[in-house]
Order: C-alpha cells, then structure tokens, then sequence
C-alpha cells in the first residue's frame, strides 16, 4: 500500500493512518479509516494507489461509515497499553469476561474498534499467533453492539485469510450467532463459552 497524507486530514485519521503505516496494517482496514474521514469530518486531499480508490469508492458506496473503525495494533505497543488499560482494570468489563484476565504478549495481536464520532473504544479482539493458528479469546464489546462485533471479525478474517493459519475463537455464547455470521462453526462447547474455527468456501 501505498498512502501519504497532507493537510486536510483530520487529527483522528492522520493518528490512524499512523497506525496502519507503523504496522503495515493492509487495505480494508485503512479504507475504513479513509471513509470515515471523507464522510464524517470532509477532509480532502488524500492520496492512494488506483487499486485502493477503486476499492475505496466501493465502500463509500456501501456507506462504511456506519461500522467502526478497527485499527491492528502490536501486543506489546504503547499506543495498545494506552487505550486499553483503562478497560481491562474495570472491574465491570471483567466481569464481561467472566472475571477471567485480559493478557497480552509479543504473540498477540490486538484489533481495536473505535467510534466514528470521537476516539472512544467500542470493544476489541486480542487473537494470539500460534505456529499453525490465530486464537481470539478473552474479548470485548461494549453492549455487545453487532456493528462493532461484526467490524472485528470482518478485520480479523481479512487479516488471516491468505496466512495459511488456521482461525479459531473461543466465544461466549450469547455470541455465537455473530461468529457464524463470519463462517466460524462449533467444534466443542463447554458450559459458558464455545470453541469455534473459520470455515472458509472452496472456490
């Protein structure tokens, strides 16, 4: 991908396309943030690849705008500690995990889901990197918004999808109608939570 940005932008999405440059995050993600800026705030000037605004017109059209904006963020990254600690110490969000902990390393990756309207998080998917998969566990998602739900796993199954990895998710299940909705099917369940996996079409 090709990007720069120039004057125009707006202070959210040039700290976004920061973010994907830093993590060389790939297109469908930054294309959320750049319709969310064009839509939203007006902001002008920005410059891409043909392939890109092609692929960016397209989602203006499907009006984007009204699903989060999911930025990929390292395990371990300062911009990650930042806005996240102030939810994984809540007590009441812990209790929306079951009062299990939220952890985090060098084999995790973190995809965050914020408003439209301002820099508030809406939820987010740690997914640890193991050597033959990608787990989600030990999510987030404030009022279970189907939005918010369906932007995450739509960033995390574009992130997973040509990595050879098996992705799996372990969910709670009030969840489970929104994991199907994304191909993932049950392959064992306990008595709070399912273990799913991405099924993907043969083409």
């Amino acid at each position: 991908l090709i990007l720069r940005h120039e004057n125009g932008l707006c202070w959210k999405c040039k700290r976004l396309t920061a973010f994907f440059i830093q993590q060389k995050t790939d297109g469908p993600l930054v294309i959320q943030a750049l319709s969310h800026c064009s839509l939203i705030y007006n902001c002008q000037k920005i410059k891409f690849s043909g392939r890109y605004l092609l692929l960016l017109l397209e989602v203006l059209s499907r009006k984007v705008i009204n699903m989060a904006v999911v930025v990929k963020m390292a395990g371990t990254s300062p911009e990650l500690y930042s806005c996240i600690a102030p939810l994984v110490m809540n007590p009441e969000i812990i209790k929306y995990n079951h009062n299990y902990p939220f952890k985090t390393s060098e084999s995790f990756v973190w995809f965050v889901a914020f408003s439209d309207e301002d820099n508030h998080v809406l939820g987010f998917f740690p997914v640890e990197i193991r050597k033959k998969s990608a787990i989600i566990n030990n999510y987030y998602v404030e009022e279970d918004a189907k939005g918010v739900f369906l932007s995450l796993l739509e960033a995390v199954t574009n992130e997973f999808l040509t990595t050879g990895k098996e992705l799996e998710a372990v969910v709670q299940k009030p969840h489970e109608s929104y994991f199907r909705t994304q191909g993932f099917e049950i392959v064992r369940a306990w008595s709070l939570y399912l273990k799913m996996k991405k099924t993907y079409e043969e083409e």
